[in-house]
């Protein structure tokens, strides 16, 4: 066997790097528990495929080769492709967004990084060294989520997902980490020290995994458990011992029918403790998915435009009993509604049969195709209550290229003749290295910062970084925007009349750009329900400050939004608040009550309520009717206290609760 050269050995060594993800953290970052991980991810992919292109000038018969997995791995990214020129907005399915970073960016990345390991690692030797640094990695992380256990302190805001920030990705992170750990032990027979460590971190993962909140994953775990162990048994060469397989397998298959009806059932068990675990805004949620995917059933809303779809089919049920508290959905809660709603049935067929072409090679080719079947059947029932993320998806890609790996030795593949156009690809790469950096790395880095903002001194001192993170990164801009058009309605209504007066130029200077961006905003994205709601706000505050005949332009802009979202009380409440400003209280009144109407028990719809008439009449007239909506609604107490414990002064500020 030929020894690999330093140049191979070292791009090995340097691919590692990507392992790494699953621990980066900068918590100054918004959403840093994801948008680090992502950008360190995509900046390292990059520096790696410049490595990459450059050993197969040198050594092409590490060159990527073509195969069932590989080629439906190509054809679910030209899907993506397809699904993101015809998005509602091709911007945000390219760029993705600051919660996610799951655009056709991010895949651009993951799609080179599946290549690499694909190319680079053959043989289940080289594999198994990738799973020993996946499993170390995995360790730590797990450990971390232990501390985290005994002294809260560390990693305060985790909310019991360890490095991720959240426990249910990082149940879904452990399950692949707990494939690769069993991978390695059941593999490992020349090596005592890495089937030990495997086992030993199978371990870890599955206690992890049972200590943490993530239900899916403890299910997955379960059924993984039981699948494997009817598999092993239907591969035995006992009748007796493969027909209790089948059994088992049958009570299998018959448990999760039956869950499944139940989960749909109106009365059924599962679904009432389904909704006692989580929430009724899952279902709601699946059946706007639903509808999204029959108004674009070929190639969906485009990747990351979910929350689009969210307002165009919106339940005004969320909110409020049934469909619990929750009014703003950015994915479906279940992979194959994401993919349906963002790709159409194109991606999820282009889905499917990526696994399908992964299982089958994986069988053909390794010897670990029972696992990876069972954990397949059990990772796919974990999705059908979860979504992916970067986070998940960066494990997923290395699943797939384990299935992908060439068994060829070098010494098997067909040399190329022409070095020239290698050259030329690697020589342009390496040239654009320092212009792809600059904005996946250093400006998303450095515009995804809006703490920056809020810990400014005096508005003197925020107003340059206001204006890097309402101009900056496309990676998550509509975000910032509406978020730091916020932070300026909170400024402005945080302060009594004389400090206002005497921050008025910088603050009056933030209005103006934030109404300049969100107004690019829904140029670009009409139906951004955030972003037009955000923009009328600051146009009432412009009308309220210095310039009357912006409270035109904001009843212009809420009734664009009322048009675009009919059924969705969000865009009925600021434009009664347009509407209180102007005197006209019939027609405020009018709006509110169609919003209660479409869920009385929502509570914010009657908090609007009870604002506008604080606003508008008597302190008689409000404690009237405060008891009336309590009389109907004990349960909006807590909710409505805000208003009936408060004072007479400054009333301004009560705009902003519209919003």
């Amino acid at each position: 066997m030929n020894t690999p050269s330093l140049a191979l050995r070292a791009l090995r060594f340097s691919v590692f790097t990507l392992l790494l993800t699953p621990l980066v953290n900068f918590d100054r970052l918004d959403f840093s528990y994801n948008t680090t991980k992502a950008f360190f991810f995509m900046g390292a992919v990059e520096v790696l495929l410049v490595g990459f292109l450059w050993l197969l000038v040198k050594e092409p018969e590490w060159r990527p080769r073509w195969n069932a997995v590989s080629i439906a791995f190509t054809s679910f990214f030209i899907v993506l492709v397809l699904a993101t020129v015809l998005s509602v907005d091709p911007f945000v399915s390219f760029w993705g967004t600051a919660e996610r970073t799951d655009g056709l960016l991010m895949w651009l990345h993951m799609g080179a990084a599946f290549f690499m390991f694909a190319s680079l690692f053959r043989s289940q030797k080289d594999w198994n060294e990738v799973f020993s640094a996946t499993c170390a990695v995995g360790l730590i992380v797990s450990a971390l989520f232990f501390v985290h256990r005994i002294n809260p302190a560390v990693l305060a805001d985790s909310r019991g997902g360890s490095t991720f920030g959240n426990s249910t990705y990082l149940g879904a992170y452990l399950l692949f980490s707990l494939f690769f750990a069993l991978v390695l032990a059941r593999t490992s027979a020349s090596s005592r020290v890495l089937r030990v460590f495997g086992w030993v971190s199978a371990c870890v993962f599955s206690l992890t995994i049972l200590m943490t909140s993530a239900l899916a994953a403890k299910g997955a775990l379960a059924i993984w458990v039981v699948l494997f162990g009817a598999f092993v048994l239907i591969a035995a060469k006992s009748r007796l011992l493969r027909r209790a397989g089948w059994v088992v397998l049958s009570l299998l298959a018959i448990l999760f029918l039956v869950s499944g009806f139940s989960l749909f059932r109106a009365d059924g068990f599962v679904r009432a403790r389904f909704i006692e675990l989580s929430s009724g805004a899952r279902f709601a949620a699946w059946g706007v998915a639903w509808e999204a995917f029959l108004d674009r059933p070929l190639l969906g809303w485009g990747p990351e435009n979910f929350s689009t779809a969210f307002f165009a089919h919106y339940n005004p049920c969320f909110g409020a009993s049934p469909c619990g508290g929750e009014i703003w959905f950015d994915r479906a809660h279940s992979v194959p509604l994401d993919l349906l709603a963002s790709g159409g049935v194109l991606l999820l067929a282009a889905y499917l049969a990526l696994w399908l072409a992964a299982v089958r090679r994986v069988f053909r080719t390794r010897d670990t195709g029972l696992l990876f079947l069972a954990f397949l059947f059990a990772y796919q029932i974990h999705n059908l209550v979860q979504f992916e993320i970067f986070a998940t998806y960066s494990s997923l890609i290395l699943v797939f290229a384990y299935a992908a790996a060439s068994t060829e030795a070098p010494s098997q593949v067909p040399p190329l003749r022409r070095r020239a156009p290698r050259i030329a690809l690697a020589v342009l790469c390496t040239l654009l290295l320092p212009l792809a950096l600059t904005h996946t790395l250093v400006r998303s880095w450095s515009d995804s910062q809006m703490i920056r903002v809020m810990e400014a001194s005096a508005m003197e001192d925020r107003s340059e970084p206001y204006r890097q993170m309402l101009d900056g990164s496309p990676i998550g801009r509509d975000f910032r925007r509406v978020l730091l058009a916020g932070q300026t309605v909170e400024a402005y209504y945080g302060f009594d009349e004389t400090v206002r007066e005497s921050i008025k130029e910088p603050l009056r200077e933030e209005i103006r750009i934030g109404i300049a961006a969100l107004t690019q905003t829904v140029h670009r994205s009409p139906n951004n329900l955030r972003a037009l709601s955000m923009l009328g706000l600051l146009y009432q505050i412009q009308s309220q400050d210095n310039d009357p005949s912006a409270l035109a332009k904001a009843e212009e802009v809420l009734r664009v939004s009322l048009t675009l979202n009919p059924v969705n009380q969000q865009a009925y409440w600021p434009l009664a608040a347009v509407f209180v400003q102007k005197g006209d209280t019939a027609r405020a009144y009018d709006l509110l009550d169609r919003a209660i109407a479409f869920s009385p028990s929502h509570p914010d719809s009657a908090l609007k309520k009870l604002v506008a008439v604080k606003l508008s009449e008597s302190h008689e007239a409000f404690l009237e009717e405060t008891q009336k909506i309590l009389a109907e609604h004990p349960e909006f107490e807590p909710r409505l206290r805000v208003l009936t414990d408060l004072g007479e002064s400054r009333p301004d500020w009560l705009y902003k609760l519209f919003y």
